[in-house]
């Protein structure tokens, strides 16, 4: 098996959000809890001998962390709901009167130190250095919350990631207030409760891990939006989505990652986008992508990362894009690829590896690129290459690694090469191109040649593979006389993994 491997998700081998992973930052004896507004959590009475039902009266609130003490209030007339959006079924405590609260008493105060994290439908809001006695409201009077967590210390940056991306899965986002009776803050039954969207900026987080909760998504006012990382991340559920006003984003990154359920995608404006970094990572239900505009993006990084189901794309602008590593990772249902803009390109690491339906490559400019390991691996059924500039590459790593129906590889490729060559920059780069022509490896080999470059200090090898036998490519003259000067010049060219 060779060396190149699926790639870490850049920016996703964080801790797991999970439940546990909250628990455990009370590992150290931390004092505090966290409160899910989660009917499994929750009961009618303040004993707990009656699990509330949604839309329904909460006298006991479990503390989801074993050891700490519960939200409770005795009173019924002070009882708050449990509220529940039907849209994506999520759930929070409504207290519509003065003295409605759900009050946890603590053995003694916590003091000044404490982080306070709690989540409502315009996100999740952490607090530090907060002062927290022997009583905290969990729901207070004439208010409304989702989950809440306390701790007697501060967080780390990660913790607070990890903080957000657990309580971020509970924001109540909308939906219809069924049997909301008393009426939250004084809407309605059956209103809807509305947030001012139109003044946000940032949608970072906001729907992340919707899943299956999420099979549809509203027409919502998004006309100030700058940021939408990882707006709509994991929504697996989703099979359509609308066409909102994204003319202001600049930041796209991982916002539809993993939503891969989506069938088409809008044709929304991008236009200021600069960030589409594992932007459509995953989305493998898309068999098609608009020509949405990316004029000024400059990150492409694994954009279309695994969109398995995508059977052509469009001549996008990416005139502006420098790195492209990833970014058609395992398209496998590509049969061809357009004459994209790609002169600043500096990174093609992995770019169009696994793009096994490809029967052909286009001429597109790679003059700026350094780094090209991987770029066409697997690519199965390219028959022939281009002759693109790739001039200043500095690592060729497995760069046709496996494609085994190439027949065909150009002269002159690295006539002009004048990019400082790195350690195994040449390993398995034609490895298993088991149908190279014999043409075709002296096309390589006199080509290096005559780059004149001279190997790394390490990783020296240069795999080369092809239809002809060893024996064949032993007795040809023009291969084993630029054998020669290349080994002169320290480098171990290799033919079906034997030295030359």
């Amino acid at each position: 098996m060779h060396p190149i491997r699926r790639p870490p998700r850049r920016g996703f081998g964080e801790q797991p959000a999970t439940l546990a992973a909250i628990q455990n930052l009370f590992a150290r004896g931390e004092q505090g809890g966290y409160w899910p507004a989660d009917p499994a959590y929750a009961y009618e009475d303040s004993a707990g001998t009656i699990p509330a039902s949604r839309d329904g009266v909460v006298g006991l609130l479990t503390n989801a962390v074993t050891g700490y003490p519960n939200a409770i209030q005795a009173t019924t007339a002070n009882k708050p709901y449990l509220r529940r959006t039907p849209a994506t079924g999520k759930t929070w405590y409504d207290s519509n009167t003065a003295t409605g609260a759900l009050n946890v008493t603590f053995a003694s105060a916590l003091g000044s130190s404490c982080t306070i994290a709690t989540v409502t439908p315009e996100g999740v809001s952490i607090l530090e250095n907060k002062t927290v006695g022997t009583t905290y409201n969990i729901c207070p009077p004439y208010g409304y919350n989702s989950d809440v967590l306390i701790i007697n210390r501060a967080l780390t940056p990660a913790e607070k990631a990890l903080v957000t991306r657990v309580m971020q899965r509970d924001i109540p986002a909308y939906g219809s207030l069924v049997n909301a009776i008393p009426q939250m803050r004084g809407y309605s039954a059956n209103n809807e409760m509305q947030i001012d969207w139109s003044t946000k900026t940032s949608f970072i987080d906001y729907w992340r891990y919707g899943g299956n909760y999420l099979s549809s998504f509203p027409l919502i006012n998004t006309a100030a939006g700058t940021d939408f990382s990882f707006a709509w991340y994991g929504c697996s559920g989703l099979t359509s989505f609308p066409l909102i006003n994204t003319a202001a984003g600049t930041n796209f990154s991982a916002a539809w990652y993993e939503c891969s359920s989506l069938t088409s995608f809008p044709l929304i404006n991008t236009a200021a986008g600069t960030n589409f970094s594992v932007a459509w990572a995953y989305c493998s239900g898309l068999t098609s992508f608009p020509l949405i505009n990316t004029a000024a993006g400059t990150s492409f990084y694994g954009a279309w990362y695994g969109c398995s189901g995508l059977t052509s794309f469009p001549l996008i602008n990416t005139a502006a894009g420098t790195d492209f590593s990833y970014a058609w990772y395992n398209c496998s249902s590509l049969t061809s690829f357009p004459l994209i803009n790609t002169e600043a390109g500096t990174s093609f690491y992995q770019a169009w590896n696994g793009c096994s339906g490809l029967t052909s490559f286009p001429l597109i400019n790679t003059a700026a690129g350094t780094s090209f390991d991987a770029a066409w691996s697997t690519c199965s059924n390219l028959t022939s290459f281009p002759l693109i500039n790739t001039a200043a590459g500095t690592s060729f790593y497995g760069a046709w690694y496996n494609c085994s129906s190439l027949t065909s590889f150009p002269a002159n490729f690295f006539d002009s090469w004048t990019g400082v060559p790195i350690a195994n920059c040449f390993s398995l780069t034609w490895d298993s191109c088991i149908k190279l022509t014999l043409a075709s490896v002296q096309n390589i080999v006199v080509s290096l040649v005559v780059s004149g470059k001279s190997a790394p200090a390490t990783g020296t090898d240069i795999s080369l593979d092809g239809a002809p036998t060893l024996v064949a490519i032993q007795a040809d003259t023009t291969v084993m006389t630029a054998v020669a000067t290349l080994k002169s010049r320290n480098w171990t060219p290799k033919y079906k993994g034997t030295a030359l």
